[in-house]
Parts: C-alpha cells; sequence; structure tokens
C-alpha cells in the first residue's frame, strides 16, 4: 500500500469515526423542580406557610389528590446513549406537608431509591368470542347477506332496529 493510499484511508476513517461518534454520545436530560438546597435550607417547620414556601420553592409540581396540605417538588436527571431508553440517574422527591391552617409542618426528600420498577403483565386479557383470523376479520360477513340492514328490516344485527332513521 503506497503512502497516498494509506493517507486517504486514515482520513476515511477518520471522518467516518469523528461522524458517527455524536450519534452515539450520552444525552442528558433534567426534568421537573431544580432544587436549590439554600433556599430549602431556608424553609423552618411552624415558622413558613404555604404563602412562604410558594413564594421560596414556586409552584409544586403536584399537590396531594386527598390531602391539599401535601405539597410535591419532582424532579429527575436521566441520561441516554443513542437510541437507548433513558435511564434515571439522580431522582429527587421534594414533599412539604402543612397543617389545616397551612404552616409547614416538615420537609422531606426522597430519593433515587424510592424508585420502583413496575412492568407490564406479559400475559393477556381473556375476552369473550372467538378467535378470529386477519383474513375472518376482513372477509368474515361476506357471503352471509347480512351485509347491511335495509330500511324497515326488524332482523339481523343493527342494533336499533335496523331503521336506518333517527331513532324516532
Amino acid at each position: 500500500m503506497g503512502f497516498s493510499t494509506h493517507l486517504v484511508f486514515v482520513a476515511l476513517t477518520s471522518a467516518l469515526v469523528c461522524g458517527t461518534a455524536p450519534g452515539c454520545s450520552r444525552i442528558r436530560d433534567a426534568k421537573g423542580y431544580i432544587s436549590d438546597d439554600t433556599q430549602i435550607a431556608t424553609l423552618k417547620a411552624g415558622i413558613d406557610n404555604k404563602a412562604s414556601v410558594e413564594k421560596t420553592l414556586g409552584k409544586p409540581s403536584v399537590v396531594s389528590e386527598f390531602d391539599n396540605n401535601t405539597w410535591y417538588y419532582l424532579s429527575q436527571n436521566t441520561a441516554q446513549i443513542a437510541f437507548m431508553l433513558p435511564k434515571p440517574t439522580k431522582h429527587q422527591v421534594l414533599v412539604v406537608t402543612f397543617n389545616d391552617k397551612g404552616n409547614m409542618l416538615k420537609i422531606e426528600k426522597k430519593g433515587l431509591e424510592q424508585i420502583v420498577a413496575a412492568s407490564q403483565a406479559s400475559g393477556k386479557t381473556p375476552t369473550r368470542g372467538k378467535e378470529l383470523g386477519f383474513w375472518s376479520q376482513l372477509f368474515g360477513d361476506f357471503g352471509n347477506g347480512n351485509s347491511s340492514p335495509k330500511k324497515g328490516d326488524k332482523g339481523g344485527e343493527g342494533g336499533d332496529g335496523g331503521d336506518g332513521g333517527d331513532g324516532g
């Protein structure tokens, strides 16, 4: 192999590697509330109320459905390589609890250890009826004579009597 062909080979290989490398780079993403520990440290139980917490931290990500006195600030950082599914690298839930008068009772941080992996069931849900294949679904009623009820026809599977009218 001559020097010029070797140089061309190295140049093409380098271009190929440099061109495809960004497609395989790690993608980082931050979603939700971005916490600031100094702001969180300024909140004191028994002193702060809903208005002061909202002024300091902003509106909560979620207010409890069953109890308006529990606020949640949610944040999650994820990392993803190319086309793979993103995986959480940091997950934080800041839970602020208030009493009935609106005064803050406590503030808690919960992290990545609170995440539970839930997967869908792999089985099928049984249904009534018969199993129809593709062709049965496509041509199943062909030739049966029940294609569509005619006006005034009370038989067949029309649902509303098959009169095709406005029901009155």
